[in-house]
C-alpha cells in the first residue's frame, strides 16, 4: 500500500504501526531505503543492535534495552488519545539502534515456536 501511495505521488510524512507491521523486516527496510520517518512497534523478543553507554556494540532483544541504556529521566509520558476514563498514557523513550547492515551487528537466531 505504501509503495502504491508513493508511486501515485501521495506525500508520506511518516509512518506509524503496531507490532503486526513492525515485525515485518521488509517493511522496515523499505521505509529506511526510501528515507521515511517511522515508528513501528516490535515484539519484546525482536533483536536489535545498540551501543551501550561504555561504547560497546551489543545485540540484544528489545526487552533488554531499557536496563542497558535508559535512565528514568529519559522517559516521557505522553497521551496518545482520549479514552473513556481520560487520556490514554504511554511511556516513550528514544534509543538509537544500529541498522542490521551496520558493521559488527549480527542477528540473533530466531526463536523456535512455543507450544501452547
Amino acid at each position: 500500500m505504501l509503495k502504491r501511495m508513493e508511486e501515485a505521488g501521495c506525500p508520506i510524512a511518516w509512518v506509524v504501526a503496531d507490532t503486526v507491521y513492525g515485525g515485518n523486516l521488509d517493511l522496515r527496510t523499505w521505509l529506511e531505503a526510501h528515507g521515511y520517518a517511522y515508528v513501528l512497534a516490535v515484539a519484546c523478543d525482536e533483536p536489535v543492535g545498540i551501543v551501550t553507554p561504555d561504547g560497546q556494540r551489543r545485540r540484544v532483544e528489545v526487552r533488554d534495552v531499557e536496563a542497558l541504556v535508559l535512565h528514568e529521566q529519559e522517559w516521557q509520558r505522553l497521551a496518545m488519545s482520549e479514552g473513556t476514563k481520560g487520556p490514554r498514557l504511554f511511556d516513550w523513550a528514544c534509543v538509537p539502534i544500529l541498522h542490521r547492515r551496520a558493521r559488527g551487528w549480527t542477528p540473533l537466531a530466531p526463536h523456535p515456536p512455543q507450544s501452547l
